[in-house]
């Protein structure tokens, strides 16, 4: 049986911060995956956008680097969370960006870099 395809948007209310995007897609399947099906689950425009994304240094200190092996879309942005979900810096993306972060606590934080329907999220480290 041919998967049913589903395209949602989502709004989803964490503790102290709010989630906006997109789910690509759903698929509803009437039997048990076998293992190559489920590997293929991964979106190839995410992991894509992985592979061609270099966020360094991690653990970090007074900036974070995101270079990107391509230019970002026009609507291309970062957000960094802190673990607790508070919103720390937010921006839009080109092909390279520094983000400042000395004024931050040390911690783990979340990237999250959404470019159109393309996502990636990292943990960093602030030493």
């Amino acid at each position: 049986m041919t998967p049913l395809y589903f395209l949602l948007e989502t709004r989803l209310q964490l503790p102290s911060s709010t989630f906006e995007g997109k789910i690509d897609e759903i698929r509803i399947y009437d039997r048990a995956l076998n293992e190559n099906e489920i590997q293929n689950t991964l979106s190839v425009l995410e992991n894509d956008l992985m592979q061609s994304i270099n966020v360094h240094p991690n653990p970090f200190s007074k900036h974070i680097s995101i270079q990107n092996l391509k230019p970002f879309s026009d609507h291309a942005f970062y957000k960094l969370f802190s673990m607790n979900g508070q919103l720390v810096k937010q921006g839009k993306l080109t092909f390279e960006k520094t983000i400042e972060t000395a004024n931050l606590p040390s911690g783990i934080y979340l990237l999250n870099i959404n470019d159109d329907t393309k996502n990636f999220q990292t943990k960093m480290v602030k030493y």
